[in-house]
This record gives structure tokens, C-alpha cells and sequence, in this order.
């Protein structure tokens, strides 16, 4: 897939913290829960390291996957119908 369609597709899953490989560091990066890959083999990052603290990535991807469940959710009840 494109990066643009990487991109999108990154923004309709869920997403995970992960460490940048640095005992110890201050920050997390923030990834799909599964890795997505662009036609280059490229893997999407929505945070790279260095860039956002502990609290600010886990407090993100925590909104980000309630509003992703309740999506599921909603696709679920309104197929119900």
C-alpha cells in the first residue's frame, strides 16, 4: 500500500506504546497495535521517539482507542439492525 494509505488505514486501528530501546528514557512512541507498512517496506509511526513524554502517549492512545472501539461499536449495532 501507499504511505497515504498507510497513513489512513494507521488512523482506523488501534494503537500501542512502545519504548524507543533507551533504558530509562523519558519518552514512549506510539504505533499501530500491528504493524502497518507502506510499498517501501516503511513502518508507520504515529509518535517517532524523542517527541512526547510517558503520560502525553499513554493518555493519547487511550482516547484514540476508546474512539476506535466505539466506532467498532457502532458499525456492530447499526449491521444489528
Amino acid at each position: 500500500m501507499t504511505y497515504q494509505e498507510a497513513k489512513k488505514k494507521s488512523l482506523e486501528v488501534r494503537w500501542k506504546t512502545s519504548k524507543c530501546g533507551q533504558e530509562n528514557c523519558w519518552c514512549l512512541m506510539i504505533e499501530p497495535e500491528h504493524s502497518i507498512k507502506d510499498d517501501d517496506g516503511e513502518e508507520i509511526y504515529i509518535v517517532g521517539s524523542g517527541s512526547i513524554s510517558k503520560e502525553y502517549a499513554e493518555y493519547i492512545v487511550r482516547l484514540h482507542n476508546i474512539n476506535i472501539d466505539f466506532i467498532n461499536l457502532a458499525n456492530i449495532m447499526t449491521k444489528a439492525k
